[in-house]
């Protein structure tokens, strides 16, 4: 639902947005509006994005804690990283070695670095000034990032069940997302 929000406020933005204006600031004349619509738009993309990671990662930790149960899954695969306790869990409760899942692995690996460049980002020096340049290698398309998060989701969850047919029922059915 958020995605669907996120993709008509970013139409919305785009068709209202003044030709020429690069950026806005939250004191542009006339343009107060549509900078809160562009502030909402961010806090949507930054939602999605983080609460995609979020479901493959409480995904895991719940069927650790099923599969193996709350005390061995806290001493031995909690801790882990999300490839790390993937892998673990796929090895323990399946035989499935790392040669089978290395494409859900990729998955599973590019969901957490999405989560942690949002949730612990790297402090950067500034060395002189902040050129255009630099500013666009620092941004990311919305709302194609959160589109792209919500695909890595459906992905892992269709990774998941092939490798895994049996835990399908504690899965929701997802699609990727359409994009008109």
């Amino acid at each position: 639902m958020l995605l669907d929000e996120l993709v008509n406020l970013a139409a919305e933005i785009q068709a209202e947005w003044p030709p020429g204006v690069r950026s806005l600031r939250s004191d542009d004349v006339g343009h107060a509006q549509l900078w809160k619509k562009v502030r909402r738009r961010d806090l949507l993309s930054d939602s999605v994005r983080i609460f995609t990671a979020m479901a493959v990662e409480s995904f895991l930790n719940f069927y650790g804690v099923v599969r193996l149960g709350q005390a061995p899954f806290d001493l031995y695969i909690e801790r882990l990283s999300q490839s790390e306790k993937l892998q673990a869990l796929l090895e323990i409760c399946h035989g499935i070695g790392t040669n089978q899942s290395l494409a859900i692995t990729g998955t599973v690996s590019k969901i957490a670095q999405r989560r942690n460049d949002l949730v612990h980002p790297k402090a950067k020096e500034v060395v002189g000034e902040i050129t255009q340049a630099d500013k666009d290698a620092d941004s990311i398309p919305i709302p194609g990032a959160a589109i792209e998060a919500v695909q890595d989701m459906a992905t892992f969850y269709h990774q998941w069940t092939s490798l895994v047919p049996d835990s399908k029922f504690l899965l929701p059915d997802t699609e990727q997302p359409k994009v008109d």
